[in-house]
Order: structure tokens, then sequence, then C-alpha cells
């Protein structure tokens, strides 16, 4: 990726950035961006992650646990969401989320923010399908993943209540 000085790029050096990746090396320096102090850095190098290919996304492999830790714990909504892209993509097209790789406090995460009214949008959305994909392996849990669907009853953003909708 460019060096972009801490300045949003567009979408034009996004998609450049990313067809530019083709090595671990290559994605082990744009997690180092993303980990980096710089939260438009980080953001833009998430972004980058999300126009990956299918066969990119293979690469990211080694890095989705520490992908998941970042999105635990940071602040950035807008780093978060789109890492949540990341692995929703991943999950997509090469299975991701078995029970016997549960990730329990990815999981409560996914379904502490679905329901978040701070949260955006986007990631509520992300974290409702996440949180289904995990709970699908236990009855136990989609029922609770049922139940805390239920209690999203109004205050959310319209495409919230749609995917709400969907899953129950």
């Amino acid at each position: 990726m460019r060096d972009t000085e801490g300045h949003r790029i567009g979408i034009a050096d996004i998609k450049a950035s990313a067809s530019a990746i083709h090595s671990s090396e290559e994605l082990n320096d744009l997690i180092a961006i993303i980990t980096s102090e710089d939260p438009i850095k980080s953001r833009n190098a998430a972004w980058v992650m999300t126009h990956f290919t299918a066969q990119q996304l293979l690469l990211v492999t080694p890095w989705l646990n520490q992908i998941i830790d970042i999105i635990i714990a940071t602040q950035n909504q807008s780093l978060r969401r789109l890492l949540l892209n990341v692995i929703e993509q991943y999950d997509n097209t090469h299975g991701f989320f078995a029970a016997e790789t549960l990730r329990t406090d990815f999981l409560d995460f996914c379904l502490e923010h679905m329901y978040q009214p701070w949260e955006s949008a986007g990631v509520q959305s992300l974290c409702i399908k996440l949180a289904y994909r995990q709970c699908s392996f236990y009855p136990e849990l989609l029922l609770e993943y049922k139940n805390t669907l239920q209690l999203m009853q109004q205050g959310y953003a319209h495409s919230v209540m749609m995917l709400r909708k969907k899953f129950l």
C-alpha cells in the first residue's frame, strides 16, 4: 500500500493496493499497518483487505485470530466494521466457523454488539450474521441468539431491523 501519510485514499487506490498483495510477507506489512497507532492508516489498510479476491483471502488464514483480537479490542468503529467484513467474506468463501474452533470471546462480542445502540448499523448487521453462523452449531446457543434478537424491538436502523426479521 502506498504511503498515504495518514490521509484518506480513494477507491481506485484501495483496489490497486488490494490487487498488489500476492504473498504472506506483503499481507504481514498490511497487518502491521492495521495494528499501527494511526487510525486513518489502519482503516485504509483494513479497507484494502475488504477488496481481496477469494484467493487473496486464503493468505489471511494465519492472521484470522489476530484480526478477531483487533475487532474485540479496537474502539475505532470504522476499523471494527471493515475487519468484521473481512471475517464475513472469509467465512463466505472458505468457511471459518466450526464447532471445534468456536471462539467464545468472539461469539460473546457478536452477541453483545449486535444489539448495542451505540454501534453503527454496519457493525450491528455484521454481528447479527456472524453470531448466527457461530451459534448454528449448538441448539442452545441458537436459542440464546434468537432470544437476543427478540429483545431488539425499536430504536434500530431499518437495515438492522430487516436483518433481525430475516434471522427470526
